[in-house]
């Protein structure tokens, strides 16, 4: 077999070689700035994405898309990929990303750390964990009185619950993540706290990775959407951040992809139901979304019964020692205790938090990620290709939105953009694959490629001003 490769001449391998070169001409738009637009008043977050910095850096992000497709023109290159990367198995490959993705995000957290900028509920959560640690309980009576408190340990004043029963002084956050929190803070403390974040976050790439792989067969393409959403928001935020949403969307994650396959490995079964089983005692806003999985697995494993049996196992246990704690801690079995009466109707603020998720300017996920509106196509697709994917997405998140959008603060505290959404978003990760495989207009690929480029900034802007992520203002505002 003759593999016939068409050689450039000199000529044209002389003007292939500066083609990388041509996104620095973005640079030139910086004169523009100064003597143009700045004299006619535009927004200031139009002229802080022309500033030097935001421009130089959309030169190279665009240098090194150019210097990747360069490279794989040259048969050298291709085969090289072909032989290392391509034939290996998708599990692999997911290992890789997972490697590469916590590096990154281990050497994020070392340039800039936030141990000292913990605010919101994060100093919360770390206090929940002592208690548990020092005094063998959730109730926070005992901790508040005591001195004696290791040095990354923040004394706070406890966001008490109305519901909490006697003089006792029970927290509105659940103590699921405290749980998962005590054993990398014996560690490392803080800092093995801020690794463990880094290990999830890491491990919902790869999972997204492989979710996109199973649904669409599109090995680069998954690995391509995989390594955007990793780099943008909300993931490339909520990495260094003390929420347990990074840690329940893994695990929606996890059940999701072992119950979609028909063949599946009873292990697998049984640790997606634990995952299932332990998001209401991350977050009681999770019930509905455990309930729903739950109502998913028994569907897809009937009549499998030692299978449906792995997977129903944990529930049982899961709720029996949930509803003792709230009976124990709040006087009622409800998920909503913790909050006592403070509950409001679910239309009354749906749909101001409906479209503030999305399209609010401060908090909404779009103003940081305006990649995700390449979803939608991605969606339509879907529905056409893979009908029964769409409708398990829409029965799953669906509900969960309602509640999410619901919540009077629907934006979450002082806390990055799109923690709400988090859980939800890999889900919905496959339509991404899509729209990059339809993409047959130039304009259309263009607007993709600046999104990408615009979403990638903003997530490098983010992480150059961490406390941006508190004030309640873009951070291109801020950067201004």
């Amino acid at each position: 077999m003759t593999c016939d490769v068409t050689r450039n001449t000199p000529k044209q391998a002389g003007a292939t070689a500066y083609v990388p070169l041509f996104p620095f001409a973005l640079l030139l738009l910086y004169p523009l700035n100064i003597f143009v637009l700045l004299p006619l008043g535009v927004p200031p977050a139009l002229t802080t994405l022309l500033s030097p910095r935001p421009l130089l850096l959309l030169a190279l992000v665009l240098f090194f898309v150019e210097c990747a497709l360069l490279a794989l023109r040259y048969p050298r290159c291709s085969q090289w990929i072909a032989t290392n990367l391509a034939d290996r198995p998708p599990f692999q490959i997911a290992c890789l990303v997972f490697a590469a993705f916590f590096a990154f995000y281990c050497a994020a957290t070392v340039h800039n750390n936030r141990a000292d900028l913990l605010v919101g509920d994060e100093p919360h959560y770390l206090f929940i964990m002592q208690s548990l640690v020092q005094f063998r309980t959730a109730d926070l009576t005992q901790i508040m009185e005591t001195e004696d408190l290791p040095e990354d340990i923040v004394r706070v004043r406890p966001h008490k619950s109305r519901g909490s029963r006697g003089k006792a002084t029970y927290s509105v956050h659940g103590v699921g993540l405290p749980l998962l929190l005590i054993v990398p803070h014996m560690l490392g403390r803080i800092h093995g706290v801020m690794v463990f974040f880094s290990i999830v976050a890491a491990l919902v790439v790869a999972n997204i990775f492989l979710l996109c792989l199973e649904v669409t067969g599109r090995k680069w393409l998954s690995l391509l959407a995989a390594t955007l959403l990793g780099l943008s928001c909300p993931f490339v935020l909520y990495f260094r951040c003390i929420y347990p949403d990074l840690v329940a969307a893994l695990f929606v994650l996890y059940a999701c992809r072992v119950l979609r396959p028909e063949s599946r490995d009873p292990a697998a079964v049984l640790l997606a139901g634990m995952s299932a089983a332990y998001l209401p005692w991350l977050h009681v806003k999770y019930t509905l979304l455990s309930g729903t999985l739950f109502a998913m697995g028994l569907f897809r494993l009937w009549p499998a019964r030692k299978k449906l049996a792995a997977f129903a196992a944990p529930f049982a246990p899961s709720a029996a020692l949930l509803i003792c704690f709230l009976v124990g801690a709040y006087g009622t079995w409800l998920p909503t205790g913790p909050y006592g009466a403070a509950s409001s109707p679910l239309t009354r603020f749906f749909w101001r938090g409906a479209a503030g998720l999305f399209f609010d300017l401060n908090h909404g996920l779009l103003a940081y990620a305006p990649l995700y509106i390449f979803f939608v196509p991605g969606l339509v697709a879907l529905f056409r290709v893979r009908r029964a994917d769409l409708f398990l997405l829409i029965a799953l998140s669906a509900p969960s939105f309602a509640v999410f959008a619901s919540h009077w603060m629907w934006w979450g505290g002082p806390c990055p953009p799109g923690r709400f959404l988090l859980p939800l978003i890999p889900l919905a990760a496959p339509a991404l694959v899509f729209t990059f495989e339809r993409l047959r207009h130039p304009v259309c690929r263009l607007c993709t490629c600046a999104a990408a480029a615009l979403t990638l900034g903003i997530s490098a802007l983010a992480l150059r001003y961490p406390d941006t992520l508190t004030t309640h203002r873009h951070v291109l505002s801020y950067a201004s």
